[in-house]
């Protein structure tokens, strides 16, 4: 079976701002499942298109990013029924 269920929560900062600790703290936690990919930047590209970005680095950005749904809640099919689901966001410049 397919993994279906969104994340109960994300957690979201800007680069430098203490995010991956906070990942890695949340990992340690038996009740929590944290995404396989840290920063999959699902929410930060709704409706942006590759064309929208000028700056070679957040093509790339773009380019890495998990864009579908379906992709985005793998992610998290390692979890447990009773584990809380937990993703990460950075919030690139643009």
């Amino acid at each position: 079976m397919s993994q279906t269920r969104l994340p109960d929560f994300v957690v979201i900062g800007a680069g430098k701002s203490g995010t991956t600790s906070l990942n890695e703290y949340l990992k340690e936690h038996p009740q929590i499942f944290m995404s396989t990919r840290k920063e999959p930047n699902f929410f930060a590209y709704e409706m942006a298109k590759e064309e929208d970005f000028d700056l070679t680095i957040s093509k790339e950005f773009y380019r890495d990013s998990v864009l579908k749904l379906d992709d985005y809640l793998e992610l998290f099919k390692g979890a447990k029924e009773s584990q809380l689901l937990g993703g990460g966001q950075y919030l690139p410049k643009q």
